[in-house]
């Protein structure tokens, strides 16, 4: 399931973050913080521990000993970098994910450290790190206990910390396939090996970095270009996804290493490396683990850190178990988390049966357990950890995997719940309240849990069974709290949730291109841009000024609202002149927005730029009151209850698509349209003529897109008339079903339908050049040429001895303004000549007055589109998917 994993080809540095892009663009951006650190507790203090464990009397078991607990928290990342992230995938939620695994040890400093034994350096495993903060408890010698507390009184820097986490995700794709046999490639690596046959991961891309020839095992067949680098960190994935695991490092080489067992595979092996492979990431964290609490220490003593805890001592046949957990503070909805404990009856040596039972207790992260055994019998015994946890239908218990053991320390990590830790920042809840479904698939059927977090309460811990099917998916609406603003994202969390307010899409940095079209060469286009949250009146615009030199500039703001994170926009000629007013309030993805100086016709302030709810509308030139309209978005066929007639049936790994689409307005907008003109037009609403604008439909397309590409899964006709419906049925590769699925749970920009238009309009022009001759026209002689005549006439309106004067559609063509132009100067130059030679031809051969007037039939392409996902809301999009038909 590589759904919503991260894409390692489309990455994003920064100096302490790192951002990749959700895999086929399907879910969200991951954006990981390069830094660790302890976590706090509730009350604002390291979450550090020490405990010595000890029995009653120095030489009574247990053997006097330590243990470490404490809590690990990823940081933050820059603001700057979030921007940046947000500029490169605007319409992407960002989230934090969660580490598959990883290694944490502390590193010695000093030699008082490394005289207290391996057991504080070793490295521990931390496995399934599915919960908002990383566990570490360890037990430690009498020694390394007594270490760690002299640093923590004495301020001495004794130790760091050196974590190693993983995160999956997909490889990136190459144009290229490779077939070797494994024996060739293990005799190939095996050299770069230590003696624990572990290697750095860097050292097996640099060594796949050479060129291809050092490589003769190995038959590459490229589709495609693609570089040494690239195929040496491809071929580097796949080898260690294939044949070797992730292993922690030596001390003295702090990084990523992998480990290759041994192993005598031989045959052939084809991997195709366009395909998508699953692999990890491994980060690096090094710190000082001991900085805060070291910090409380000197302010309030070594007790806020440090317990003793004394054991009674035990009889003979007695087995003594310390029980721990690595996980967060649990939340109220678990009511108990123990361990259970069994051993079967061992006659003759004991003919009962051992049951026990251990329940931690709250904020405890370790308990013991004492089970009696004969003492000539092998004390092994079985056990199994349970969760009891309270949800809408009751209390409900889950009990794990029942396993042997022998241990005296036992780690419980694999319980049967999933704690899905799911936190808001302080600054996006003082702007909204958050309303949350969680939602996954078990056994067939869809479940979901809803939860809501406010500035009151932050965070919350969802408790989910462990065995769910497929990744689970989370629908959060952010409402504001001092307006009716709504705004929803979907994610995809792997085990934790860290919401702010970059995690939603609107909010941060936007931008958009404006394009220039011009009819008249001189023109000049000058544009105000202001963001949504600040209004017309009393605002300082950004000014933009578009040039036939220069038609494109871009124009860039910062939405500090998730609820306001459009733009508006007006139109001026060079004067200041206003040829269109402040446009509704924009959509932040819009692009590009394409502007020309006869932008506003002299007779017509209503034309196709004009939109009210969703309904683009203009005059229409044949009656006085008389509009046309376009429905911004086509809509989904419906059934009798409203919903729409979509349906994905997915049998066995083919999946087909059917539904329908009309392009209309419901009447309800109609009327409210009809309103809005009459106020504008100081008419009476009953006045008002509304017709659905002269178009045609070439043709309707289902679209499918994943990552960059598109394709086309269906097209119709239509029916060639309002509501011009479309009815599609396509096949559904089994890869494009994922994308499907997403677009019905509200993952915008996946799955859409676009309307392909075209309308005609008669367009006209009309240019006129007045003006008087005062005297002879300077250097015409008396049997001046026709052609000698019109550039005179050209002169004389650069100098503004006559003015020519253009009037028409924004929408005709730049040939046919030429044309009328043309014939407007050679009916002056003829004028001129007239009155050159002496000629009379009109009453007054000294004034010109003369118009051109041309016309043509143009055609206007327009693609009207609507998202797919905005068809459904909350779980509405599982009862349109049918499995097995």
């Amino acid at each position: 399931m590589k759904k919503g994993l991260p894409d390692f080809s489309q990455v994003i540095g920064g100096e302490n973050g790192i951002a990749y892009a959700p895999y086929q663009g399907i879910g969200d951006v991951s954006v990981i913080p390069l830094t660790l650190q302890v976590a706090r507790q509730d009350d604002g203090k390291p979450a550090f521990f020490l405990e010595l464990i000890r029995g009653v009397t120095p030489f009574s078991l247990p053997k006097p000993h330590g243990m470490i607990d404490l809590r690990l928290d990823v940081g933050s990342v820059e603001t700057s970098f979030l921007e940046t992230v947000r500029n490169r995938w605007p319409e992407r939620a960002m989230i934090k994910p969660s580490f598959n695994q990883g290694f944490f040890r502390f590193r010695s400093l000093s030699d008082r450290v490394d005289n207290a034994g391996a057991d504080l350096l070793a490295p521990v495993t931390m496995g399934g790190l599915l919960v908002s903060r990383l566990r570490y408890t360890r037990l430690l010698s009498l020694e390394a206990l007594t270490a760690i507390k002299q640093a923590l009184q004495e301020e001495l820097l004794v130790l760091d910390a050196f974590a190693e986490l993983e995160v999956k995700g997909v490889a990136p794709r190459l144009p290229a396939t490779v077939e070797f046999n494994p024996g060739d490639l293990m005799r190939t690596v095996e050299p770069l090996l230590n003696p624990g046959r572990q290697m750095p991961v860097s050292r097996l891309v640099e060594f796949f970095r050479q060129d291809r020839s050092a490589f003769p095992f190995l038959s590459i067949q490229a589709e495609g270009p693609f570089t040494e680098d690239e195929f040496g960190t491809t071929l580097a994935d796949w080898i260690m996804a294939r044949f070797g695991r992730f292993t922690p490092s030596p001390d003295d080489d702090p990084q990523p290493y992998w480990h290759l067992p041994e192993s005598s595979e031989q045959g052939r092996f084809i991997w195709k490396f366009s395909d998508p492979l699953e692999t990890s990431r491994i980060l690096t964290f090094q710190f000082d683990a001991l900085a805060e609490a070291r910090k409380l220490v000197q302010m309030a003593g070594l007790n806020t850190v440090y317990t003793e805890r004394v054991i009674p001592p035990l009889q003979t046949g007695f087995l003594r178990i310390l029980v721990t957990h690595e996980l967060p503070e649990l939340p109220d909805s678990v009511l108990q988390v123990g361990v259970r404990f069994q051993a079967p009856p061992n006659p003759p040596h004991r003919l009962q049966a051992i049951n026990k039972t251990v329940v931690f207790t709250p904020g405890q992260s370790s308990e013991v357990a004492e089970l009696q055994f004969s003492p000539v019998e092998r004390q092994e015994y079985s056990y199994a950890p349970f969760v009891v946890f309270r949800t809408a239908a009751g209390t409900q218990e889950l009990t794990g995997e029942s396993r042997l053991s022998a241990d005296q320390h036992l780690r419980i990590r694999d319980l049967p719940v999933t704690l899905v830790a799911i936190e808001a920042a302080t600054d996006l809840l003082n702007e909204a309240t958050l309303h949350g479904l969680y939602q996954w698939e078990m056994a067939g059927n869809a479940k979901s849990m809803a939860f809501n977090l406010s500035a009151s309460q932050p965070k919350t811990t969802l408790v989910v069974p462990a065995e769910v099917n497929g990744l689970p998916t989370c629908v959060v609406e952010a409402v504001a709290v001092d307006s009716d603003g709504r705004v929803q994202a979907e994610f995809y969390p792997n085990g934790s949730l860290r919401l702010d307010s970059f995690s939603f899409p609107g909010y941060g940095p936007h931008s958009v291109e404006f394009v220039g079209q011009w009819k008249e060469p001189d023109a000049l286009i000058v544009l105000h841009c202001l963001p949504e949250e600040e209004p017309p009146e009393g605002s300082s615009p950004t000014v933009l000024t578009l040039t036939m030199d220069k038609p494109r500039k871009s124009w860039s703001w910062f939405a500090d609202s998730m609820f306001h994170p459009g733009f508006r926009y007006r139109v001026l000629n060079g004067g200041g002149e206003e040829l269109l007013p402040w446009s509704e309030i924009q959509s932040p993805y819009t692009g590009t927005v394409r502007v020309d100086p006869h932008q506003k016709d002299s007779e017509d302030m209503y034309d196709g730029n004009q939109l009210f709810n969703g309904l683009r509308y203009f005059k229409n030139p044949d009656e006085e009151n008389g509009y046309y309209y376009l429905p911004e978005q086509p809509k989904p066929q419906t059934d009798p209850d409203g919903k729409p007639t979509l349906s994905l049936i997915v049998m066995g790994g083919n999946g087909f698509l059917q539904l329908g689409t009309v392009w209309e307005a419901d009447a309800v907008t109609l009327e409210e349209l009809r309103s809005h003109i009459a106020n504008e037009r100081n008419e009476p609403a009953a006045a008002i003529q509304l017709n659905f604008a002269p178009v045609e439909v070439e043709k309707v397309e289902v679209v499918l897109k994943t990552g960059s590409e598109e394709k086309v899964l269906a097209t119709s006709s239509s029916s060639g008339y309002p509501p011009f419906s479309a009815i599609f049925s396509a096949a559904v590769t089994k890869d494009d079903q994922n994308a499907v699925v997403a677009a019905l749970h509200q993952q915008k920009d996946v799955l859409r339908v676009d309307y392909h238009t075209v309308r005609q309009t008669d367009e006209s022009v009309t240019v006129t050049i007045r003006g008087r001759i005062q005297q002879a026209p300077d250097g015409l002689a008396e049997n001046a040429s026709l052609q000698e005549c019109k550039e005179w006439v050209v002169a004389a309106v650069a100098s503004e001895t006559l003015h020519m004067v253009k009037t028409g559609s924004k929408k005709a063509s730049g040939e046919l303004w030429q044309t009328a132009e043309e014939e407007a100067l050679e009916a002056a130059a003829e004028q001129v000549s007239r009155y050159v030679r002496g000629t009379v031809f009109q009453a007054d051969e000294a004034q010109i007055n003369v118009v051109s007037e041309k016309s043509e039939t143009a055609s206007t392409p327009v693609i009207f589109s609507t998202d797919v996902s905005t068809w459904f809301s909350g779980n509405e999009g599982n009862s349109h998917i049918r499995i097995g038909g």
